[in-house]
């Protein structure tokens, strides 16, 4: 028998052992990620913050992510500092954070090497979401509600956050939407004042913020008050006006 005749055979074995290599550093792979998960958890401190705020906790530490990533879903932030100083140990970050994961509302970044960074989180789609129709609370807010529907049904809590009057979530939803439409309204006006390049970008951003309100599309929504707010971070005087709204959805503009 030629080499020519046994050549496809000896490709199709070396195929079927490649995979087999594959499968097989790939359940290594995953059983090692696993233990080193078990082992992280294990040597975590108890924690030290009651249970019964875990949810109010995670809802504050969810506002801080949205904050630092300008509200841009996807976006890994450092939360070292901001755990510090609320004076989280590990064990408590692991218990806030583990929180919002399983609401799928901020995820921590998982890297080759370990199984948790302590400190990179990205708010998700859901998250930015929840944030920004929770936003402007303040005095007059409390009682705010997070549902998410998973595979499982549907997983609800409430949280309480300041003191005062509760407002519906309905009309809290209506009080944001009106500061939405505003910010776009002020943008134009701020624009006239502004150099051209200014004006520009601010104009530009002023008709995507309208387009998603109209639409309603709430991902679009929140890409454009994302663009609006690190536009704002660096925007000449002429935007103050524009800046002191954004700061009323919790996104300060300076």
């Amino acid at each position: 028998m030629s080499v020519f005749t046994l050549l496809p055979f000896l490709l199709i074995g070396g195929a079927v052992f490649s995979i087999a290599a594959v499968s097989r550093n790939g359940r290594r792979t995953a059983e090692a990620r696993a233990q080193r998960e078990r082992s992280y958890q294990a040597a975590l401190p108890l924690p030290t913050i009651a249970l019964d705020r875990q949810n109010a906790l995670a809802l504050e530490a969810l506002d801080e992510v949205c904050a630092l990533s300008g509200s841009v879903a996807g976006v890994f932030v450092d939360m070292e500092g901001y755990f510090t100083r609320r004076g989280w140990n590990a064990g408590d970050v692991f218990l806030i954070t583990g929180r919002l994961a399983a609401l799928d509302l901020a995820h921590q970044l998982v890297t080759a090497n370990h199984p948790y960074n302590p400190y990179r989180y990205r708010a998700t789609p859901n998250g930015v979401r929840e944030n920004m129709a929770n936003a402007g609370r303040g005095a007059n807010a409390s009682n705010i509600n997070v549902n998410q529907t998973t595979e499982q049904g549907d997983n609800t809590f409430n949280a309480s956050f300041g003191a005062g009057n509760a407002s519906t979530y309905q009309d809290r939803q209506g009080e944001v939407r009106n500061l939405h439409q505003r910010l776009a309204h002020q943008l134009r006006e701020d624009a006239a004042q502004a150099t051209q390049a200014e004006a520009d970008v601010a104009e530009s951003y002023a008709g995507n913020l309208e387009s998603a309100l109209a639409a309603p599309d709430a991902e679009a929504r929140d890409v454009a008050l994302g663009r609006i707010h690190r536009f704002l971070l660096t925007a000449g005087s002429a935007f103050q006006a524009s800046q002191q709204l954004l700061s009323l959805l919790g996104l300060p503009g300076s």
